[in-house]
């Protein structure tokens, strides 16, 4: 009887036995089931909401940070097809909760009305209304990358990819938690609030003002009419087109088009510490009134012991956004790459001087664009 009581009792004492489950979130990746690698790093597979879209998000990671700014970068499936997407929307946010509840509500047709997010799509940043986008010499390019602005600094944040196509489907990427840079304490402006010598654009018809550097696009004629311009084919040759708003000579409805700032003498670089180094950004304020998803950034350095130039810069991963109003951009100086695919760094930036500035990407022809400030922040 005591060997039968004991055994039940054991029984009782199994059953109501249970294992607490195992939070892996943040842990490195590999992961097990019901968890996806997201950034090196597990995270909860999002939950089911809404039908499985065909363009499907594999997976979503943190880029460059600024300040003010974080660039999300993401992969999709082999087996998604560009022509199935419909848009692309972000959700990102300071509460993981209302991330993961807001993704889900889009998913399923509703809004994040009340939650303490923000939604980012294709009329805020226009390239997530693409798969791909020209740049205008070699053809197309996937559009993998979108940069979030006016973030706080220092600041931890939760954000979603949502991908929506065309049949109506949704795919949600696994969530990611990237952090603002610190808040920097040095500003060193380079061009704000007045015109200054050494600045042009290509092509262009300048009109400087007191405030701000302002510019019309021009863009070239067609190829095959160039000749009829009586100049050279080169379609950068701003004096062959440059101002001529003739109705007679067909333009290019969109065209690369640049800022350019050079300097005889060059200007010595700020002198940043290793330290500051990390949080340091190129700060760029421009508006124009047309749309563009295509942007890229050169600063050419010098130095002045031996004259060596080189080029540091961004092509492509990051776009300039127009609606008329000046627009801010924060591009971090270590993510300024050589052409060899070397980043910039502290070491390399330390003593040299620079002695041209290039900003732009593709516009509509005869757009206004005005540029109000550029400086160093770190």
């Amino acid at each position: 009887m005591v060997a039968r009581l004991t055994s039940l009792m054991l029984l009782v004492g199994v059953a109501g036995c249970a294992v607490d489950e195992v939070d892996l979130e943040g842990k490195r990746c590999p992961c097990p089931d019901g968890w996806v690698c997201a950034a090196g790093t597990c995270a909860r597979r999002p939950a089911a909401c809404g039908s499985e879209g065909r363009y499907v998000i594999e997976a979503l990671e943190a880029g460059w940070s600024a300040e003010h700014q974080l660039q999300l970068t993401w992969s999709v499936a082999d087996s998604s097809a560009g022509e199935d997407l419909a848009h692309l929307a972000v959700v990102i946010g300071t509460d993981p909760e209302s991330v993961e509840e807001c993704g889900c509500a889009l998913a399923e047709g509703g809004d994040c009305a009340g939650l303490r997010v923000r939604v980012i799509d294709e009329d805020e940043n226009p390239e997530l209304g693409n798969d791909t986008r020209s740049n205008q010499t070699d053809g197309t390019e996937p559009v993998r990358e979108t940069t979030i602005a006016g973030l706080m600094p220092d600041t931890l944040y939760r954000a979603q990819l949502l991908a929506f196509d065309i049949a109506g489907g949704v795919s949600r990427s696994a969530s990611i938690s990237p952090r603002t840079s610190r808040e920097t304490a040095f500003d060193a402006p380079f061009f704000e609030g007045v015109s200054r010598t050494g600045a042009s654009a290509f092509p262009s018809c300048p009109m400087e003002s007191g405030e701000s550097l302002d510019f019309i696009v021009q863009c070239p004629p067609p190829i095959g009419m160039r000749g009829e311009c009586g100049g050279s084919p080169d379609p950068c040759n701003a004096d062959t087109w440059a101002c001529d708003d003739s109705d007679a000579r067909p333009r290019l409805p969109q065209c690369w088009w640049t800022f350019r700032w050079s300097f005889d003498p060059a200007e010595p670089l700020p002198a940043i510490t290793e330290g500051q180094f990390q949080d340091a950004y190129l700060e760029i304020e421009v508006g124009f009134a047309g749309t563009s998803n295509y942007g890229e950034l050169y600063l050419r350095t010098e130095d002045p012991a031996t004259g060596e130039t080189l080029w540091w810069g961004r092509r492509g991963d990051f776009a300039i956004r127009g609606g008329g109003a000046a627009r801010v951009y924060q591009i971090p100086l270590t993510a300024l790459t050589h052409e060899e695919g070397r980043a910039l760094s502290a070491d390399e930036w330390r003593g040299l001087a620079f002695s041209e500035l290039r900003f732009g990407g593709i516009f509509p022809d005869r757009s206004p664009v005005t540029a109000r400030a550029i400086r160093f922040r770190y």
